[in-house]
């Protein structure tokens, strides 16, 4: 079944392997959407199939989207909580990407 876990794992490997071997950035919501295991779980396959000069660039984005992954969910809390400070400090990190 395509929502078996498995399944949309092996997907989603092959979606970033692609991504890799075209030179393209992944969707940065396809990130979002794993636990940070998840994504060294599939970084670790990746990197095990691509070109070593791809790497570098490859781990480099991946590490910019996982951050911008996780200022999303402090700015997320911290207008919940409303944090005014907090939001304006996190909106000027984002800026930076």
């Amino acid at each position: 079944s395509l929502f078996e876990e498995k399944d949309i794992y092996l997907k989603l490997f092959k979606y970033l392997l692609e991504c890799v071997k075209n030179g393209s950035e992944p969707n940065i919501f396809i990130v979002y959407e794993l636990e940070l295991n998840e994504v060294y779980s599939l970084a670790t396959k990746i990197s095990l199939q691509i070109d070593p000069d791809q790497k570098e660039e490859y781990f480099k984005t991946l590490i910019k989207n996982l951050e911008r992954k996780y200022l999303f969910s402090y700015l997320r809390n911290s207008i919940t909580k409303g944090d005014y400070e907090k939001i304006k400090q996190i909106q000027e990190k984002l800026k930076q990407f």
